[in-house]
């Protein structure tokens, strides 16, 4: 079964010159089956992008870098991973 993508947060970055942008975090969810034949959900990667669905590398936190450009991007939220 494929796995759900859910989104976790959304949170501000801004790039070199200053201009604000959007990058969404999202979850795979993988349903599973227990022993007991109740059904739970279970946490898979994790993924950051652009709001386009472009992948982002994390570097560290509040600093991320577009995969396709190289471009950095930075956030003070207290809520970027």
């Amino acid at each position: 079964m494929t796995p759900e993508r859910r989104l976790v947060r959304s949170f501000p970055v801004k790039d070199e010159e200053g201009y604000v942008h959007t990058l969404e975090e999202h979850v795979e969810i993988h349903d599973e089956t227990c022993m007991d034949g109740k059904p739970r959900e279970r946490e898979g990667i994790r993924e950051i992008t652009t709001r386009d669905g472009e992948p982002v590398n994390r570097i560290k936190k509040g600093k991320y870098q577009i995969a396709a450009t190289g471009e950095t991007l930075t956030s003070d939220d207290p809520q970027a991973p």
